[in-house]
């Protein structure tokens, strides 16, 4: 798995996705941004809820990150808010910026 590769693909989407789906890539967390991912693995990309996307445009977006990164690996969106503060310190840890 070439996370570099994967952050270039996620970067280059994220005007078109923000524009399209209301929602704002942050970072790249997980097995993908610590570089330990196996082929089971999924991308998992934070994001910034700047719109007002339904859960049909949130699906919408991974599968057109999923094509972006072109690898077949499945991207789960996931919010800061959305995560335990547990879960969420040990996220920012592994976060690769996608600014």
């Amino acid at each position: 798995m070439d996370r570099d590769h994967v952050v270039g693909a996620l970067r280059a989407q994220r005007d078109p996705i923000e524009q399209r789906y209301g929602i704002r890539l942050v970072g790249l967390i997980g097995s993908v941004a610590r570089g330990d991912a196996k082929p089971e693995s999924d991308v998992d990309v934070v994001v910034d809820i700047v719109g007002t996307p339904s859960l049909f445009d949130l699906s919408r977006a991974e599968r057109d990150l999923e094509e972006a990164i072109g690898l077949g690996m499945p991207v789960e969106i996931v919010t800061w808010e959305g995560m335990r503060p547990s879960g969420r310190a040990i996220m920012e840890r592994d976060l690769v910026p996608l600014s």
